[in-house]
């Protein structure tokens, strides 16, 4: 609903207020209320504000600029693993403005101060639809599976590695591809800000086969959209694959974070395809193939080198107790 809102409202990126939307549902034991969804709000605010300011202040400073933006990415990762369940969606919205507007506002300039608009405007209508929903159907999600004891003796670490990861992948968009940055970075941030610190290896390329999946999912359902091409065709598409997806996150079980990311990885490719309309069927792969390479590498390195952390963490403290 909230895409094909600002599709027929002409307001781009559309698809950032249906990403965002699936993000809120994924985070979110139920309806919110009202001051948690003013909480969240100002949240969305104060990030773009924050990241709009870096990056306006020391444009003509780029090498400075991502030392700032590393820095703050280290903090909101820091945050996000050692802030409890509180600092989740904030330490996420933080990360996701830091590391998209300074991308979009070196590349293109006059366009600085348009995405944290978007990002602002898409919460709002995010925070709206997830009410509107909930006033018709009232019905809550399953309760989520019991999480494992939490495990994570390397938090500086961790946040080290997470932000190693989105940094190089910022630069590589920002100095080759910038047009596709956008969706490939909250798509990124996303999978980085969910990884789950138990997953095994199985689990692991599962997800990056439910983010290759997803974007294939948008690209079919681009396709389709072709053959009528109208806002009653958008919305009929949108709602039939979201629905579907969504029958199997309401059940709940240990398969939801995977279905959240093909889910994500849909919305970026359908939404970018459609903003930017059919172009030559090479740029369709393309898109894939970013989202596909962007998600194995982050995937990919957060389980590789956490799983090497983990067992010399495990060592320093099992030497620690026998000195005691």
């Amino acid at each position: 609903m909230s895409f094909v809102v600002c599709e027929a409202m002409a307001w781009q990126p559309a698809y950032l207020t249906a990403i965002l939307t699936g993000a809120l549902l994924a985070n979110l034991p139920g309806r919110p209320p009202l001051k948690l969804g003013v909480v969240i709000v100002a949240a969305m605010t104060l990030s773009a504000a924050l990241a709009w300011l870096l990056s306006t202040l020391l444009l003509d400073m780029p090498w400075v600029l991502f030392g700032a933006i590393t820095l703050f990415l280290f903090i909101g990762f820091l945050a996000l693993l050692t802030g409890g369940p509180a600092a989740t969606l904030p330490a996420t919205l933080l990360l996701v403005c830091l590391s998209t507007i300074p991308v979009v506002a070196l590349a293109y300039p006059s366009q600085a101060a348009a995405l944290p608009q978007a990002l602002v405007r898409g919460m709002v209508l995010a925070m709206l639809s997830i009410w509107l929903v909930y006033a018709i159907w009232p019905r809550g999600m399953a309760p989520k599976p019991a999480a494992p004891p939490a495990r994570n003796p390397a938090p500086v670490a961790t946040a080290l590695l997470a932000t190693g990861i989105v940094v190089p992948i910022m630069l590589v968009f920002l100095l080759f591809v910038p047009a596709h940055a956008l969706a490939v970075l909250i798509n990124t941030v996303l999978m980085v800000a969910n990884f789950d610190l138990h997953l095994s290896q199985s689990y692991a390329i599962r997800k990056i086969g439910a983010n290759a999946v997803g974007g294939v999912i948008g690209l079919i359902a681009f396709w389709t959209l072709l053959i009528h091409p109208t806002l009653l065709t958008l919305g009929l598409i949108t709602f039939i694959v979201t629905f579907l997806i969504g029958l199997r996150v309401a059940e709940g079980g240990p398969s939801v974070p995977t279905l959240v990311f093909g889910m994500t990885a849909m919305l970026c490719i359908f939404g970018t395809l459609v903003t930017s309309g059919p172009g030559e069927p090479g740029i369709w792969v393309t898109r894939i193939l970013y989202f596909s390479l962007a998600g194995a590498f982050a995937v990919g390195a957060m389980y590789l080198v956490w799983h090497w952390l983990e067992p010399r963490a495990a060592r320093r403290a099992a030497t620690g107790a026998k000195t005691l």
